[in-house]
């Protein structure tokens, strides 16, 4: 069996603000900062752009790997490995397949997968879950792509993004005009302004205990 990811450069695609990340995995930054120290996030890219288009742009994006490893590690921890275990579990996975996280074949992790837990279930619930991670309920209208705005979150098989539309919403526009001038629907409108509030805090609710 093949270790799949290598040829699709998951290590660079994707640039993924930690707000994201960590809305998405139910963590909070401060906790995506420590796992990219340990070196756990091998993809984080730092931003250095001398001159920032917006004053609260981040100073690390994440690759699409990236996103998928700290899904990961959040839902390892909710299944019950003790957070000061993560670094020698992903050590063991990444031995056994480099790109772990972004493959859905639990042959892959089974031998090395730490005593006590159920490497099926881990995978089961990481791939129902995918990228929309704690958030995977908003699947049916939202998707997020590396290859879309750096893995902004968009809806699904469009290239609009949702950041875009709760702007719109906050800066006076109608469920009609945003529905007229984005070719989209009513539900699609109310997801998307769901989603956002989601990911400015209220993903957090019901989060496993990070460590």
């Amino acid at each position: 069996m093949s270790c799949a990811g290598e040829e699709h450069g998951f290590d660079q695609a994707g640039a993924i603000e930690p707000r994201i990340c960590a809305a998405l995995a139910g963590v909070g930054e401060e906790q995506i900062e420590q796992w990219r120290e340990a070196g756990l996030l091998p993809g984080a890219l730092r931003n250095q752009e001398p001159e920032r288009d917006f004053p609260d742009e981040p100073d690390w994006f994440y690759s699409w790997d990236d996103l998928h490893r700290i899904l990961a590690a959040a839902k390892l921890i909710e299944l019950g490995l003790p957070a000061e275990r993560l670094a020698e579990t992903f050590a063991r996975f990444d031995g056994a397949c480099r790109w772990w996280a972004v493959t859905p074949f639990t042959v892959t992790l089974e031998p090395v997968f730490p005593a006590g837990l159920s490497a099926r279930e881990f995978v089961a619930q990481r791939w129902h879950e995918a990228e929309l991670g704690r958030l995977h309920r908003f699947a049916d209208v939202i998707q997020l792509d590396p290859d879309i705005h750096g893995g902004l979150p968009v809806f699904r098989g469009r290239r609009v993004d949702t950041r875009t539309i709760i702007a719109g919403h906050r800066g006076g526009m109608t469920t009609e005009s945003l529905c007229r001038n984005y070719t989209i629907t009513p539900y699609q409108v109310q997801r998307a302004i769901e989603f956002e509030l989601q990911l400015e805090g209220g993903a957090r609710i019901d989060a496993p205990a990070a460590g």
